[in-house]
């Protein structure tokens, strides 16, 4: 490893658990060595330790106000000083012969020198995946230098790319994702784009399903979908609107099984992605609504006679709306036969096409939801039953996921059971996603 200047900015004042905090005795405002800043946050720093380098990066810097101690004999304290103080996280160590391993297995202590990192070190620090030879970004305090990821561990777990408006998150995922394309063509890329912006940055690999052409047919909905759209659970007879939902659901799917001799029988289910009459199942619910029984005294009000008036309201409501015409009249998938299609077409196969992008501008804002919600369910469930799956990663981007993924359990568990064939497996979910202010997320 080439020689490195030993530019000392310090020294150890306090270590707690993966943080060191240092007391900077250089000029903060002077850079050392072409552009490094001293306790710069971002930066990194390394603390001499035996025959090793302890490195660290700096999170903060503070001016800290010490007054000395009042000493026996003298009448008031000493005059107030300020010190320059960073706090740096541990993230790993650097041998003698330029070899870095992540995680510190031993610690600094006070009083120990605290030094700047060159660039060789810095080179050597973030040399660990060259061999990937995949980079979309260089460092901010080494703009000479690539940084190398490893792929499937990137693309085999969530990422988030947070930051205010105007910060740059779209430029940034549309970076990631050229590179993706460029690099690996085997890949197939599933954009939620919620603004219509991610097609011009691809024009020649891009599968777009723009606003007005965008198609979800109402029968790929689960039980749990339907149940969002139509049922008000702070209604007093939610819970039997549920109960008779999920019934008429059920013999929709099973009718159109036997009607068209599918063969499937009992695996039918109520979440089964099979065709059937959407009018055919509410005019069950109609007649379940007004049902009249025999008792004692003549006819009586059946048990859900009067249950459905507000869930019929609000269904018909999504009906006859315009907005919901991409759901509820579809004119691209109106059978089984068309889920192929449907596949292929969202998935990138046969297209001759690398990335599909979903316009959902023109998808009410009450239904977005929903509609990221399916998607993702039949993508993953898609490559989960696709025997040769390892041969077919997918990546799936949703952007500001905040504003449609909320923090329930049950969202966290649709995206965190995403799995993306050789990409590897989703193990995290962010907890408090929609407490960003925004968020472009990869999966």
């Amino acid at each position: 490893m080439a020689k490195t200047p030993e530019t000392e900015i310090g020294y150890v004042i306090e270590v707690s658990g993966d943080r060191a905090m240092a007391e900077l005795t250089v000029d903060t405002t002077v850079p050392l060595d072409g552009d490094y800043y001293p306790g710069q946050p971002g930066s990194h720093v390394k603390i001499p330790f035996r025959d090793l380098n302890i490195i660290g990066t700096v999170a903060n810097i503070r001016m800290l106000d010490v007054t000395p101690s009042t000493r026996l004999g003298q009448e008031a304290a000493g005059e107030t000083i300020s010190k320059k103080v960073a706090e740096c996280l541990l993230i790993g160590t650097l041998s003698h012969d330029g070899q870095f391993s992540r995680g510190v297995a031993v610690y600094p202590n006070v009083g120990q020198k605290v030094r700047m990192v060159g660039s060789e070190e810095l080179k050597e620090i973030f040399s660990e995946f060259v061999s990937q030879d995949f980079s979309f970004a260089c460092f901010a305090q080494a703009e000479d230098q690539r940084a190398f990821i490893h792929v499937d561990r990137f693309f085999g777990r969530h990422t988030a790319i947070l930051g205010t408006t105007g910060s740059g998150k779209s430029c940034t995922v549309a970076s990631i994702l050229q590179q993706t394309i460029n690099k690996y063509p085997d890949t197939h890329i599933l954009v939620i784009d919620l603004h219509g912006e991610y097609a011009t940055a691809f024009p020649d690999n891009t599968q777009l399903i723009e606003a007005d052409q965008v198609e979800l047919p109402y029968w790929l909905l689960n039980f749990e979908e339907f149940q969002d759209l139509a049922v008000d659970i702070t209604e007093f007879t939610a819970h039997n609107q549920i109960t008779g939902l999920r019934d008429a659901l059920l013999l929709a799917r099973q009718k159109t099984d036997k009607a068209e001799e599918l063969g499937l029988g009992n695996a039918v289910t109520v979440d089964s992605p099979i065709y059937f009459d959407l009018q055919g199942m509410l005019q069950q619910i109609r007649n379940w609504n007004t049902e009249m029984v025999p008792g004692v005294k003549g006819e009586k009000k059946g048990p859900l006679n009067g249950v459905f008036d507000r869930f019929l309201i609000r269904f018909d409501s999504k009906i006859n709306d315009p907005r919901f015409r991409f759901m509820f009249s579809p004119t691209n998938y109106s059978g089984n036969a068309s889920l192929t299609q449907l596949l292929k077409e969202h998935l990138s196969i046969d297209t001759g096409r690398r990335m599909t992008v979903i316009d959902l501008s023109g998808i009410p804002f009450e239904a977005v939801g929903v509609v990221v919600s399916v998607i993702s369910r039949v993508v993953y469930e898609f490559n989960f039953w696709n025997p040769n799956r390892s041969e077919f990663p997918m990546l799936m981007v949703f952007e500001e996921a905040h504003n449609y993924i909320p923090n329930r359990p049950e969202a966290r568990e649709l995206l965190s059971n995403v799995v993306y064939g050789a990409l590897g497996s989703v193990p995290h979910f962010l907890n408090t996603i929609d407490e960003f202010y925004s968020t472009d997320y990869l999966s």
